[in-house]
């Protein structure tokens, strides 16, 4: 469950499967890991 100050669960979602098709999320993660 989000907190109720976050997007509807599917904007959540739909932002989050983007980022990862199109390696957004594989990019933050590793530079927070450098």
């Amino acid at each position: 469950m989000l907190p109720s100050d976050f997007p509807h669960w599917k904007t959540v979602y739909h932002n989050f499967r983007a980022w990862r098709i199109n390696g957004t999320w594989e990019r933050i993660n590793h530079k927070l890991h450098q």
